[in-house]
């Protein structure tokens, strides 16, 4: 299996599942929506990052949020495939030329106010845009009586 990704002697039942991966690989994946906790988190580090625009600690903050949130999420929003992060500039430039570049923009403009519009104008591609929304986590209960962690509470280990 080694010649190219393809079986080096012929095999009648490969030739379907070759047909069938190429099908799946060709339509890409499900896109999914991004959840609300991954749109907090690109949005607090754009928040950050708009804070530190004058700090040298910025670079650091755009490329955080772009490794971490917006490129994953983009193309998870998508449907595509997930690359290697050293082809997305590569990948991006055959699916969407503006993404690229506004990506391209991020990684290398050396202007801190330029980096960071190329880092929100990416960012909105995958929030929409940049209000926050209040997040529907559970309410957690508070057990009683037990205030020491796993090991029991304070006043039993001192016993």
């Amino acid at each position: 299996m080694y010649a190219g990704g393809r079986p080096v002697l012929p095999h009648p039942d490969l030739e379907a599942v070759q047909a069938e991966a190429r099908a799946l690989l060709d339509a890409g994946r499900v896109p999914q929506p991004v959840n609300a906790w991954d749109r907090f988190a690109l949005l607090e580090t754009v928040m950050d990052a708009r804070a530190e625009q004058h700090a040298p600690a910025h670079a650091a903050y755009v490329m955080l949020g772009v490794t971490r949130h917006a490129v994953p999420l983009l193309y998870r929003l998508r449907g595509w495939w997930d690359v290697s992060p050293r082809h997305w500039l590569a990948d991006m430039e055959a699916r969407d030329p503006a993404v690229a570049a506004e990506l391209h923009a991020c990684l290398t403009v050396p202007d801190p106010a330029r980096r960071q519009a190329a880092f929100e104008a990416l960012a909105r591609r995958v929030t929409g845009d940049f209000t926050y929304h209040d997040l529907d986590g559970e309410r957690q209960r508070v057990p009683q009586g037990r205030t020491g962690g796993p090991e029991g509470s304070l006043s039993e280990r001192r016993a």
